[in-house]
């Protein structure tokens, strides 16, 4: 019996509740890799489009 183990990154934004889920990443690649596509993450979490909503 094989046993199988997954790690899984969530990232939600703060303003929509909008997810960005990533599978087999820790927290630190996840957040480096959803800022690399637009995600701005510290205090509060904003997905792309919230930002562009504000801007």
């Amino acid at each position: 019996m094989a046993i199988r183990t997954e790690q899984q990154a969530v990232i939600t934004c703060d303003s929509c509740g909008n997810n960005w889920v990533e599978a087999d990443y820790t927290q630190d690649k996840a957040k480096k890799a959803a800022r690399k596509e637009g995600w701005s993450i510290g205090k509060y979490t904003t997905c792309p489009e919230c930002i562009e909503a504000t801007k």
